[in-house]
Protein backbone atom coordinates (compact mmCIF):
# COMPACT_ATOMS: atom_id res chain seq x y z
CA UNK A 1 0.00 0.00 0.00
CA UNK A 2 2.52 2.20 0.89
CA UNK A 3 4.83 2.05 -2.65
CA UNK A 4 0.97 2.08 -4.30
CA UNK A 5 0.29 5.74 -2.73
CA UNK A 6 3.97 6.97 -3.27
CA UNK A 7 3.87 5.49 -7.02
CA UNK A 8 0.33 7.47 -7.21
CA UNK A 9 2.24 10.85 -6.16
CA UNK A 10 4.85 10.36 -8.38
CA UNK A 11 2.84 10.06 -11.51
CA UNK A 12 0.85 13.45 -10.58
CA UNK A 13 4.41 15.61 -10.06
CA UNK A 14 7.13 14.08 -12.38
CA UNK A 15 9.51 14.18 -9.93
CA UNK A 16 9.88 12.76 -6.56
CA UNK A 17 12.15 13.03 -3.49
CA UNK A 18 14.73 10.74 -2.52
CA UNK A 19 17.11 10.62 1.10
CA UNK A 20 19.53 13.11 1.43
CA UNK A 21 17.95 15.71 -1.22
CA UNK A 22 18.17 19.03 0.06
CA UNK A 23 16.21 22.20 -0.85
CA UNK A 24 18.21 25.53 -0.60
CA UNK A 25 18.16 27.15 -3.99
CA UNK A 26 14.75 28.26 -4.45
CA UNK A 27 11.20 28.95 -3.20
CA UNK A 28 8.79 26.54 -1.08
CA UNK A 29 4.99 27.29 -1.80
CA UNK A 30 2.95 26.02 0.67
CA UNK A 31 -0.31 24.95 -0.56
CA UNK A 32 -4.09 24.52 0.82
CA UNK A 33 -4.60 22.17 -1.38
CA UNK A 34 -7.72 20.21 -2.21
CA UNK A 35 -10.17 20.73 0.45
CA UNK A 36 -12.57 17.37 0.95
CA UNK A 37 -9.75 15.15 -1.32
CA UNK A 38 -5.90 15.36 0.50
CA UNK A 39 -4.36 16.73 2.95
CA UNK A 40 -1.95 20.08 2.20
CA UNK A 41 1.12 20.26 0.35
CA UNK A 42 4.17 21.35 -0.41
CA UNK A 43 5.63 22.69 -3.53
CA UNK A 44 9.47 23.58 -4.64
CA UNK A 45 10.70 26.39 -7.40
CA UNK A 46 13.49 26.43 -8.41
CA UNK A 47 13.43 30.24 -9.91
CA UNK A 48 16.65 30.17 -12.16
CA UNK A 49 15.69 27.15 -14.49
CA UNK A 50 11.77 27.23 -13.79
CA UNK A 51 11.78 23.62 -12.60
CA UNK A 52 8.68 22.84 -9.96
CA UNK A 53 9.50 20.13 -7.51
CA UNK A 54 6.12 18.84 -6.06
CA UNK A 55 4.59 17.27 -3.22
CA UNK A 56 7.99 17.58 -1.15
CA UNK A 57 6.68 16.11 1.86
CA UNK A 58 4.30 13.02 0.37
CA UNK A 59 7.17 11.74 -1.82
CA UNK A 60 9.55 11.37 0.30
CA UNK A 61 10.72 8.12 1.51
CA UNK A 62 11.88 9.19 5.04
CA UNK A 63 8.03 10.19 5.89
CA UNK A 64 6.80 6.73 5.49
CA UNK A 65 6.03 5.37 8.60
CA UNK A 66 5.15 1.94 8.29
CA UNK A 67 1.97 1.90 6.07
CA UNK A 68 1.29 5.31 6.66
CA UNK A 69 2.88 8.24 4.91
CA UNK A 70 3.08 11.35 7.55
CA UNK A 71 1.91 14.20 5.71
CA UNK A 72 0.39 18.16 6.29
CA UNK A 73 -2.81 19.02 7.86
CA UNK A 74 -5.86 20.29 6.47
CA UNK A 75 -5.48 23.46 4.76
CA UNK A 76 -2.25 24.34 6.00
CA UNK A 77 -2.08 28.18 5.65
CA UNK A 78 1.29 29.83 7.47
CA UNK A 79 4.58 28.43 7.24
CA UNK A 80 7.82 29.74 8.78
CA UNK A 81 11.75 28.28 8.86
CA UNK A 82 12.91 29.25 12.10
CA UNK A 83 16.50 27.49 13.17
CA UNK A 84 16.98 24.56 11.28
CA UNK A 85 13.10 23.36 10.95
CA UNK A 86 10.40 24.49 9.28
CA UNK A 87 6.76 25.01 11.49
CA UNK A 88 3.71 24.56 9.03
CA UNK A 89 0.38 25.53 11.01
CA UNK A 90 -2.56 24.04 9.22
CA UNK A 91 -6.00 24.34 10.57
CA UNK A 92 -6.95 20.81 11.45
CA UNK A 93 -5.34 17.84 11.69
CA UNK A 94 -6.84 15.35 9.07
CA UNK A 95 -8.95 16.32 5.49
CA UNK A 96 -12.03 14.50 5.31
CA UNK A 97 -11.37 13.44 1.89
CA UNK A 98 -8.05 11.95 3.36
CA UNK A 99 -7.50 7.72 4.47
CA UNK A 100 -6.13 8.02 7.86
CA UNK A 101 -4.90 4.43 7.21
CA UNK A 102 -2.69 5.80 4.48
CA UNK A 103 -1.89 9.52 5.18
CA UNK A 104 -1.55 11.31 8.87
CA UNK A 105 -1.20 14.87 8.94
CA UNK A 106 -1.26 17.47 12.20
CA UNK A 107 -1.92 20.77 12.85
CA UNK A 108 1.21 21.61 13.42
CA UNK A 109 4.11 19.96 11.38
CA UNK A 110 7.86 20.36 12.09
CA UNK A 111 9.81 19.75 9.02
CA UNK A 112 13.58 19.37 8.39
CA UNK A 113 14.01 22.68 6.70
CA UNK A 114 16.45 21.07 4.02
CA UNK A 115 15.22 18.04 3.36
CA UNK A 116 11.49 17.92 4.08
CA UNK A 117 12.11 15.44 6.26
CA UNK A 118 8.54 15.06 9.14
CA UNK A 119 10.01 15.18 12.26
CA UNK A 120 7.43 15.71 14.58
CA UNK A 121 3.37 15.60 14.04
CA UNK A 122 0.88 17.52 16.52
CA UNK A 123 -3.09 16.28 15.33
CA UNK A 124 -4.47 18.40 18.36
CA UNK A 125 -3.28 21.24 19.98
CA UNK A 126 -6.10 21.58 22.88
CA UNK A 127 -9.15 19.40 23.39
CA UNK A 128 -12.01 19.47 25.72
CA UNK A 129 -14.14 16.19 25.88
CA UNK A 130 -12.23 14.51 23.22
CA UNK A 131 -12.51 17.20 20.71
CA UNK A 132 -10.22 19.92 19.31
CA UNK A 133 -10.91 23.16 20.23
CA UNK A 134 -7.75 24.77 18.98
CA UNK A 135 -7.94 25.02 14.98
CA UNK A 136 -4.33 26.05 13.98
CA UNK A 137 -3.51 29.57 12.41
CA UNK A 138 0.10 30.83 13.27
CA UNK A 139 3.92 30.43 14.87
CA UNK A 140 6.40 32.77 15.92
CA UNK A 141 9.86 31.77 16.84
CA UNK A 142 10.30 33.22 20.54
CA UNK A 143 14.35 32.29 21.52
CA UNK A 144 15.66 29.19 20.14
CA UNK A 145 13.81 27.30 23.30
CA UNK A 146 10.83 28.80 22.32
CA UNK A 147 7.62 29.41 19.74
CA UNK A 148 4.43 30.40 19.98
CA UNK A 149 1.65 28.69 18.18
CA UNK A 150 -1.70 30.83 17.16
CA UNK A 151 -5.09 29.06 17.04
CA UNK A 152 -8.67 29.56 16.76
CA UNK A 153 -8.17 29.40 20.90
CA UNK A 154 -5.43 31.41 22.26
CA UNK A 155 -1.81 31.29 22.27
CA UNK A 156 -0.30 28.34 22.85
CA UNK A 157 3.56 27.91 23.93
CA UNK A 158 6.11 25.32 22.63
CA UNK A 159 9.02 23.89 23.69
CA UNK A 160 11.19 23.81 20.63
CA UNK A 161 13.87 21.16 21.80
CA UNK A 162 11.15 18.66 23.01
CA UNK A 163 8.04 19.80 21.30
CA UNK A 164 6.00 19.63 24.66
CA UNK A 165 2.88 22.34 24.81
CA UNK A 166 3.92 24.28 27.70
CA UNK A 167 0.16 25.86 28.32
CA UNK A 168 -1.49 28.45 27.11
CA UNK A 169 -0.80 32.34 27.59
CA UNK A 170 -3.29 33.92 29.77
CA UNK A 171 -5.90 36.20 28.14
CA UNK A 172 -5.51 35.29 24.68
CA UNK A 173 -8.17 32.38 25.04
CA UNK A 174 -11.46 32.46 23.12
CA UNK A 175 -14.27 32.69 25.38
CA UNK A 176 -16.90 31.40 22.96
CA UNK A 177 -15.36 27.91 22.29
CA UNK A 178 -17.20 25.01 23.86
CA UNK A 179 -15.77 21.62 21.80
CA UNK A 180 -19.09 21.48 19.51
CA UNK A 181 -18.02 23.85 16.88
CA UNK A 182 -18.04 22.41 13.15
CA UNK A 183 -14.86 23.89 11.29
CA UNK A 184 -17.06 23.56 7.67
CA UNK A 185 -19.38 25.62 8.56
CA UNK A 186 -17.34 28.78 8.34
CA UNK A 187 -19.14 30.65 11.23
CA UNK A 188 -18.97 30.60 14.89
CA UNK A 189 -16.50 30.45 17.77
CA UNK A 190 -13.81 28.92 15.40
CA UNK A 191 -14.46 32.67 13.44
CA UNK A 192 -14.24 35.05 16.21
CA UNK A 193 -11.42 35.66 18.98
CA UNK A 194 -8.91 33.91 16.24
CA UNK A 195 -5.16 34.67 17.00
CA UNK A 196 -4.00 35.84 13.73
CA UNK A 197 -0.40 37.70 12.23
CA UNK A 198 2.48 36.93 15.16
CA UNK A 199 6.17 39.10 15.43
CA UNK A 200 9.13 38.69 17.31
CA UNK A 201 10.06 42.33 18.21
CA UNK A 202 13.63 42.88 20.06
CA UNK A 203 11.83 43.22 23.47
CA UNK A 204 8.34 41.73 22.89
CA UNK A 205 6.01 39.37 20.83
CA UNK A 206 3.00 40.85 18.90
CA UNK A 207 -0.01 39.49 18.03
CA UNK A 208 -2.88 40.29 16.75
CA UNK A 209 -6.65 38.65 17.64
CA UNK A 210 -9.53 39.63 16.36
CA UNK A 211 -11.93 40.85 18.85
CA UNK A 212 -9.34 42.40 21.07
CA UNK A 213 -6.39 44.34 18.93
CA UNK A 214 -2.89 43.62 19.73
CA UNK A 215 -1.70 41.61 22.75
CA UNK A 216 1.76 42.59 23.56
CA UNK A 217 3.78 39.59 25.03
CA UNK A 218 6.23 39.75 27.41
CA UNK A 219 8.78 36.59 26.26
CA UNK A 220 10.35 36.15 29.08
CA UNK A 221 7.17 36.23 31.39
CA UNK A 222 4.69 34.60 28.78
CA UNK A 223 1.97 37.70 30.23
CA UNK A 224 0.33 40.15 28.25
CA UNK A 225 1.32 43.39 29.06
CA UNK A 226 -1.02 45.60 27.51
CA UNK A 227 -3.66 45.29 24.53
CA UNK A 228 -3.58 47.73 21.54
CA UNK A 229 -7.23 48.17 20.78
CA UNK A 230 -8.93 48.25 17.30
CA UNK A 231 -10.05 46.00 14.36
CA UNK A 232 -6.55 44.98 12.31
CA UNK A 233 -6.26 41.97 9.82
CA UNK A 234 -2.62 41.29 9.29
CA UNK A 235 0.68 42.93 10.55
CA UNK A 236 4.57 43.14 9.14
CA UNK A 237 7.68 44.90 10.55
CA UNK A 238 9.55 47.05 8.30
CA UNK A 239 13.21 47.87 7.66
CA UNK A 240 13.13 50.92 9.82
CA UNK A 241 11.74 48.52 12.52
CA UNK A 242 8.21 50.32 12.88
CA UNK A 243 4.98 47.12 12.92
CA UNK A 244 2.67 48.16 10.40
CA UNK A 245 -0.99 47.00 10.75
CA UNK A 246 -3.56 46.50 8.22
CA UNK A 247 -6.74 48.90 10.18
CA UNK A 248 -10.24 49.21 9.59
CA UNK A 249 -11.21 52.67 9.27
CA UNK A 250 -14.69 52.21 9.05
CA UNK A 251 -16.48 54.59 11.56
CA UNK A 252 -19.44 53.49 11.23
CA UNK A 253 -20.47 52.08 14.85
CA UNK A 254 -22.48 49.53 13.77
CA UNK A 255 -19.32 47.65 12.25
CA UNK A 256 -16.96 48.18 14.70
CA UNK A 257 -18.79 46.18 17.52
CA UNK A 258 -17.39 42.29 18.11
CA UNK A 259 -16.76 40.05 16.32
CA UNK A 260 -14.53 42.28 13.68
CA UNK A 261 -13.92 40.27 10.31
CA UNK A 262 -16.94 38.17 10.29
CA UNK A 263 -18.21 37.38 7.19
CA UNK A 264 -20.30 40.42 5.92
CA UNK A 265 -18.79 42.90 8.27
CA UNK A 266 -18.27 45.84 6.39
CA UNK A 267 -14.10 46.35 6.15
CA UNK A 268 -12.50 49.58 4.81
CA UNK A 269 -8.78 48.85 4.68
CA UNK A 270 -7.39 52.17 3.51
CA UNK A 271 -5.87 53.02 6.57
CA UNK A 272 -2.13 51.36 8.31
CA UNK A 273 -1.10 51.97 11.86
CA UNK A 274 2.15 52.22 13.24
CA UNK A 275 3.37 51.67 15.96
CA UNK A 276 6.43 52.16 17.83
CA UNK A 277 7.87 48.65 19.02
CA UNK A 278 9.93 50.25 22.21
CA UNK A 279 7.07 53.00 23.34
CA UNK A 280 4.26 51.18 21.70
CA UNK A 281 3.26 54.70 20.43
CA UNK A 282 0.88 54.79 17.60
CA UNK A 283 0.10 56.75 14.00
CA UNK A 284 -2.63 56.16 11.72
CA UNK A 285 -1.10 56.07 8.20
CA UNK A 286 -4.30 56.69 5.43
CA UNK A 287 -3.16 55.31 2.02
CA UNK A 288 -3.18 57.65 -0.77
CA UNK A 289 -3.91 54.67 -3.35
CA UNK A 290 -5.34 50.90 -2.51
CA UNK A 291 -5.32 49.24 1.02
CA UNK A 292 -4.72 46.03 2.77
CA UNK A 293 -8.04 43.34 2.77
CA UNK A 294 -9.17 41.73 6.22
CA UNK A 295 -8.14 38.28 6.41
CA UNK A 296 -10.55 37.17 9.38
CA UNK A 297 -12.90 34.95 7.34
CA UNK A 298 -11.09 31.71 5.89
CA UNK A 299 -8.24 33.42 7.68
CA UNK A 300 -4.90 33.81 5.63
CA UNK A 301 -2.22 35.07 6.48
CA UNK A 302 -2.62 38.51 4.27
CA UNK A 303 -0.48 39.89 1.77
CA UNK A 304 0.96 42.85 3.26
CA UNK A 305 4.81 42.22 3.72
CA UNK A 306 8.10 44.60 3.63
CA UNK A 307 10.94 45.07 2.14
CA UNK A 308 14.38 43.90 3.96
CA UNK A 309 16.73 46.13 1.85
CA UNK A 310 14.23 49.48 1.86
CA UNK A 311 11.53 51.09 3.87
CA UNK A 312 9.16 49.95 1.62
CA UNK A 313 5.93 47.51 1.80
CA UNK A 314 3.97 45.49 -0.65
CA UNK A 315 0.31 44.38 -0.55
CA UNK A 316 -2.00 43.24 -2.98
CA UNK A 317 -5.92 44.62 -3.17
CA UNK A 318 -8.94 45.20 -5.53
CA UNK A 319 -11.57 48.10 -4.89
CA UNK A 320 -15.11 46.93 -5.65
CA UNK A 321 -16.95 49.99 -6.69
CA UNK A 322 -19.98 48.49 -6.52
CA UNK A 323 -19.77 48.11 -2.49
CA UNK A 324 -16.95 50.72 -1.67
CA UNK A 325 -14.68 47.70 -0.04
CA UNK A 326 -12.05 45.40 -1.06
CA UNK A 327 -12.91 42.07 -2.34
CA UNK A 328 -10.68 39.35 -0.98
CA UNK A 329 -11.35 37.00 -3.81
CA UNK A 330 -10.97 39.07 -6.77
CA UNK A 331 -7.56 40.70 -5.76
CA UNK A 332 -5.85 41.84 -8.47
CA UNK A 333 -3.82 44.99 -7.85
CA UNK A 334 -0.24 45.39 -6.19
CA UNK A 335 0.72 48.15 -4.67
CA UNK A 336 3.95 49.80 -3.28
CA UNK A 337 4.07 51.84 -0.53
CA UNK A 338 6.99 54.05 0.23
CA UNK A 339 7.45 54.70 4.12
CA UNK A 340 9.87 57.39 3.64
CA UNK A 341 8.05 59.27 0.96
CA UNK A 342 4.29 58.22 1.87
CA UNK A 343 3.89 57.40 -1.39
CA UNK A 344 1.63 54.98 -2.67
CA UNK A 345 1.54 53.53 -6.64
CA UNK A 346 -0.07 50.71 -8.30
CA UNK A 347 3.09 48.52 -9.57
CA UNK A 348 1.17 45.79 -10.92
CA UNK A 349 -2.51 45.40 -12.48
CA UNK A 350 -3.01 41.31 -13.06
CA UNK A 351 -7.22 42.18 -14.66
CA UNK A 352 -5.86 42.37 -18.24
CA UNK A 353 -4.62 38.69 -18.33
CA UNK A 354 -8.00 37.18 -16.20
CA UNK A 355 -5.31 36.25 -13.19
CA UNK A 356 -6.12 37.07 -9.91
CA UNK A 357 -3.88 37.16 -6.75
CA UNK A 358 -4.91 33.92 -4.12
CA UNK A 359 -4.46 33.26 -0.78
CA UNK A 360 -1.69 35.57 0.87
CA UNK A 361 -0.80 36.28 -2.62
CA UNK A 362 2.79 37.65 -2.01
CA UNK A 363 5.83 37.40 -0.37
CA UNK A 364 9.20 39.21 -0.78
CA UNK A 365 12.31 37.23 -0.71
CA UNK A 366 14.67 38.76 1.80
CA UNK A 367 17.73 37.84 0.16
CA UNK A 368 17.27 39.44 -3.48
CA UNK A 369 14.31 41.38 -2.59
CA UNK A 370 12.74 39.71 -5.52
CA UNK A 371 8.35 39.19 -4.85
CA UNK A 372 6.81 36.01 -5.71
CA UNK A 373 2.77 35.93 -6.11
CA UNK A 374 0.47 33.63 -6.58
CA UNK A 375 -2.39 33.82 -9.32
CA UNK A 376 -5.42 31.57 -10.51
CA UNK A 377 -6.58 31.79 -14.24
CA UNK A 378 -10.23 33.06 -14.58
CA UNK A 379 -12.66 32.65 -12.06
CA UNK A 380 -13.84 29.08 -13.47
CA UNK A 381 -10.02 27.97 -14.09
CA UNK A 382 -9.66 27.06 -10.50
CA UNK A 383 -7.27 24.05 -11.03
CA UNK A 384 -5.11 26.44 -13.36
CA UNK A 385 -2.48 28.17 -11.25
CA UNK A 386 0.54 30.40 -11.88
CA UNK A 387 3.61 31.66 -10.31
CA UNK A 388 5.35 35.37 -10.82
CA UNK A 389 8.78 36.72 -9.90
CA UNK A 390 8.71 40.09 -10.10
CA UNK A 391 11.20 42.73 -9.31
CA UNK A 392 10.55 45.74 -6.22
CA UNK A 393 9.20 48.15 -8.84
CA UNK A 394 6.49 45.39 -9.80
CA UNK A 395 7.97 44.43 -13.64
CA UNK A 396 7.22 40.42 -13.92
CA UNK A 397 10.79 38.83 -14.52
CA UNK A 398 9.40 35.52 -15.09
CA UNK A 399 6.56 33.53 -15.11
CA UNK A 400 6.31 29.90 -14.09
CA UNK A 401 3.49 27.17 -14.68
CA UNK A 402 3.03 24.47 -12.30
CA UNK A 403 0.78 21.41 -13.72
CA UNK A 404 -2.72 21.67 -13.43
CA UNK A 405 -3.93 20.76 -9.73
CA UNK A 406 -6.38 22.27 -6.89
CA UNK A 407 -2.89 23.87 -5.67
CA UNK A 408 -4.55 27.04 -3.76
CA UNK A 409 -1.52 28.15 -3.15
CA UNK A 410 -1.54 29.84 1.02
CA UNK A 411 2.42 31.32 1.13
CA UNK A 412 5.96 31.63 -0.60
CA UNK A 413 8.57 30.59 2.30
CA UNK A 414 11.97 31.15 1.26
CA UNK A 415 14.99 28.91 2.56
CA UNK A 416 17.47 30.26 5.48
CA UNK A 417 20.68 29.92 4.07
CA UNK A 418 23.17 32.11 5.66
CA UNK A 419 24.68 32.68 9.15
CA UNK A 420 24.21 35.72 11.10
CA UNK A 421 27.78 37.87 11.35
CA UNK A 422 28.47 39.18 14.57
CA UNK A 423 30.85 41.97 15.68
CA UNK A 424 33.28 41.93 18.46
CA UNK A 425 32.83 44.02 21.55
CA UNK A 426 34.89 46.52 22.70
CA UNK A 427 36.24 46.16 26.00
CA UNK A 428 33.75 49.19 28.74
CA UNK A 429 35.12 50.69 31.31
CA UNK A 430 32.49 51.74 34.05
CA UNK A 431 33.42 54.83 35.48
CA UNK A 432 30.58 55.63 38.05
CA UNK A 433 27.78 55.82 35.86
CA UNK A 434 24.85 53.55 33.33
CA UNK A 435 26.73 52.82 29.97
CA UNK A 436 24.04 52.26 26.98
CA UNK A 437 25.86 50.06 23.55
CA UNK A 438 23.58 50.43 20.78
CA UNK A 439 23.43 47.00 19.47
CA UNK A 440 21.40 47.30 16.77
CA UNK A 441 24.02 47.34 14.02
CA UNK A 442 25.88 45.01 15.51
CA UNK A 443 25.07 41.79 13.72
CA UNK A 444 24.02 41.32 10.23
CA UNK A 445 22.29 38.33 7.66
CA UNK A 446 21.97 38.05 4.01
CA UNK A 447 19.14 36.61 4.33
CA UNK A 448 17.13 37.55 7.35
CA UNK A 449 16.14 41.29 8.38
CA UNK A 450 18.16 43.22 10.77
CA UNK A 451 15.27 43.85 12.60
CA UNK A 452 14.70 40.33 13.13
CA UNK A 453 17.79 40.01 14.73
CA UNK A 454 17.02 39.61 18.50
CA UNK A 455 19.57 40.05 21.68
CA UNK A 456 19.80 39.23 24.82
CA UNK A 457 21.78 38.85 28.28
CA UNK A 458 22.57 35.11 29.00
CA UNK A 459 25.37 35.43 31.54
CA UNK A 460 26.86 37.68 33.78
CA UNK A 461 30.48 36.02 35.11
CA UNK A 462 29.85 37.99 38.43
CA UNK A 463 26.89 39.61 38.86
CA UNK A 464 28.02 41.62 42.00
CA UNK A 465 30.08 43.54 39.62
CA UNK A 466 27.40 44.86 37.19
CA UNK A 467 24.22 44.66 36.47
CA UNK A 468 23.04 44.30 32.48
CA UNK A 469 19.99 44.13 30.92
CA UNK A 470 18.75 44.59 27.19
CA UNK A 471 16.00 47.00 26.09
CA UNK A 472 15.32 49.22 23.56
CA UNK A 473 18.08 47.54 21.58
CA UNK A 474 20.44 48.63 23.60
CA UNK A 475 22.66 46.92 26.51
CA UNK A 476 22.84 49.27 29.42
CA UNK A 477 25.62 48.20 31.77
CA UNK A 478 25.22 49.65 35.66
CA UNK A 479 27.88 49.90 37.96
CA UNK A 480 27.43 47.79 41.06
CA UNK A 481 30.82 47.68 42.93
CA UNK A 482 34.91 47.77 41.72
CA UNK A 483 36.31 44.78 39.64
CA UNK A 484 35.96 42.86 36.04
CA UNK A 485 33.70 40.87 34.95
CA UNK A 486 32.33 39.47 31.60
CA UNK A 487 28.85 39.40 29.91
CA UNK A 488 27.88 36.99 27.49
CA UNK A 489 25.33 38.73 24.89
CA UNK A 490 23.38 35.84 22.42
CA UNK A 491 22.37 37.42 19.04
CA UNK A 492 19.43 35.56 17.45
CA UNK A 493 18.69 35.44 13.74
CA UNK A 494 15.48 33.70 12.87
CA UNK A 495 16.54 30.79 15.22
CA UNK A 496 20.28 30.83 14.63
CA UNK A 497 22.31 31.51 17.66
CA UNK A 498 26.01 33.30 18.30
CA UNK A 499 27.13 34.48 21.67
CA UNK A 500 29.35 37.26 21.85
CA UNK A 501 31.03 38.16 25.17
CA UNK A 502 31.85 41.84 26.56
CA UNK A 503 34.60 42.25 28.77
CA UNK A 504 33.59 44.94 31.90
CA UNK A 505 35.89 46.72 34.21
CA UNK A 506 34.51 49.19 36.78
CA UNK A 507 37.02 51.66 38.57
CA UNK A 508 37.35 51.53 42.26
CA UNK A 509 35.65 55.24 42.64
CA UNK A 510 32.01 53.65 41.15
CA UNK A 511 29.13 55.92 41.89
CA UNK A 512 26.05 53.09 41.53
CA UNK A 513 23.42 54.81 39.67
CA UNK A 514 19.86 53.93 40.46
CA UNK A 515 17.76 52.52 37.10
CA UNK A 516 14.47 51.95 35.95
CA UNK A 517 12.51 49.38 37.89
CA UNK A 518 9.99 47.05 37.27
CA UNK A 519 6.93 47.41 40.15
CA UNK A 520 9.03 47.12 43.08
CA UNK A 521 8.07 49.55 46.31
CA UNK A 522 11.25 50.22 48.37
CA UNK A 523 9.78 52.60 51.75
CA UNK A 524 13.18 53.97 53.80
CA UNK A 525 11.94 55.53 57.10
CA UNK A 526 12.83 55.90 60.58
CA UNK A 527 15.83 53.24 60.34
CA UNK A 528 13.06 51.00 58.05
CA UNK A 529 13.28 49.41 54.66
CA UNK A 530 10.15 47.74 53.86
CA UNK A 531 10.15 46.37 49.95
CA UNK A 532 6.49 45.36 48.25
CA UNK A 533 5.97 43.72 44.84
CA UNK A 534 8.37 41.10 44.42
CA UNK A 535 7.82 37.09 44.56
CA UNK A 536 8.45 34.53 47.38
CA UNK A 537 12.09 34.12 47.77
CA UNK A 538 13.93 36.82 45.49
CA UNK A 539 17.10 37.76 45.88
CA UNK A 540 17.99 40.93 47.43
CA UNK A 541 21.56 42.15 47.88
CA UNK A 542 21.96 45.63 49.94
CA UNK A 543 25.32 47.48 49.08
CA UNK A 544 27.27 50.70 50.67
CA UNK A 545 28.36 53.48 48.52
CA UNK A 546 32.14 52.03 49.27
CA UNK A 547 30.45 49.19 47.15
CA UNK A 548 30.59 46.76 50.22
CA UNK A 549 27.55 43.68 50.51
CA UNK A 550 26.05 44.15 53.60
CA UNK A 551 23.14 42.51 53.71
CA UNK A 552 21.89 39.31 51.42
CA UNK A 553 18.92 37.59 52.09
CA UNK A 554 15.81 36.07 50.37
CA UNK A 555 12.56 37.50 50.76
CA UNK A 556 8.73 38.03 49.91
CA UNK A 557 6.84 40.94 49.22
CA UNK A 558 6.18 43.35 52.07
CA UNK A 559 9.22 41.95 54.34
CA UNK A 560 10.74 44.50 56.52
CA UNK A 561 14.62 44.70 57.60
CA UNK A 562 15.61 46.82 60.74
CA UNK A 563 19.32 45.50 60.48
CA UNK A 564 21.04 48.34 58.58
CA UNK A 565 22.09 51.52 59.78
CA UNK A 566 19.89 54.58 59.20
CA UNK A 567 21.60 57.85 58.47
CA UNK A 568 22.95 56.46 55.07
CA UNK A 569 22.73 56.09 51.35
CA UNK A 570 22.68 52.50 49.89
CA UNK A 571 22.33 50.62 47.22
CA UNK A 572 19.11 47.85 46.71
CA UNK A 573 19.50 44.91 44.09
CA UNK A 574 16.53 43.03 43.12
CA UNK A 575 16.73 40.82 39.85
CA UNK A 576 19.34 42.91 38.49
CA UNK A 577 17.81 46.09 38.83
CA UNK A 578 19.22 48.97 40.91
CA UNK A 579 17.50 51.29 43.75
CA UNK A 580 19.29 53.78 45.52
CA UNK A 581 17.71 55.24 48.95
CA UNK A 582 18.49 57.09 51.57
CA UNK A 583 17.51 55.73 55.28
Amino acid sequence: MKWKNLLIYVFLSGSTSIIGQTYTDGVFVLNEDWYGHNNSSINFLHPESGEIDYYLIQTNPANMDGSIIQTLGCTAQYGVIYGDKMYVISKQDQDPGENAEEKQGGRLVILDAQNMQVLYRLPIIAEKNGKSIADGRSFVGVDENKGYIGTSNGIYILDLNTYVLNGIIEGSENPLITGDESPSAGLGALYENQIGMMIRTQDHVLAIQQDKGILVINPETDKIEQVIPGCFSTMVQSKNGYVWVGLNSNSNEEYLHYPYGSAGEEWIGNTLLRIDPYTFETKRIDLPRGGINQTWYAWTAGSLCASAKENVLYFIYNEDSSQGQASWFTTAHMYKYDIDKGTCELIYDSTPEDRYFYGAGMRINPADDKIYAALYVSFISNNYFLYYRLDKNGKLLKEYEPISGYWYPAMFIFPDNQAPVIENFSPVELNGTTQEIDLSNMATDEDTPITSITKRVIKIENENIVSAKIKNNKLILTPLQAGETSITVRFNSNGKCEDRDLAVKVSAATYIQETESDPIHIFARNGIIQIFGIEPSTEVEIYNMQSQLIYKNRLSSGCTITEIPPKQIYIVKIKNQIHKIIL
